[in-house]
């Protein structure tokens, strides 16, 4: 969709600039939708948290992967 085809080029954007997007709490379907159309890799798979059942885990996961 237009959306996922904005979403890629703007984290190209990110990663260009010399900086990363990272998404936390991503539904799995979200996640397909990503993989499905390239956003996954321009966004690299390392910078994506899957949401779990302990709300607000992913966030903290990121902001610890932010640290690195």
């Amino acid at each position: 969709t237009g959306l996922f085809r904005m979403l890629e080029r703007y984290a190209r954007r990110v990663r260009a600039n010399g900086n990363r997007l990272i998404l936390a709490e991503v539904n799995p379907a979200l996640l397909a939708g990503l993989s499905g159309t390239g956003v996954t890799e321009a966004i690299d798979p390392g910078n994506i948290f899957i949401a779990t059942p302990i709300i607000g885990e992913s966030i903290f996961e990121a902001i610890r992967a932010a640290g690195r």
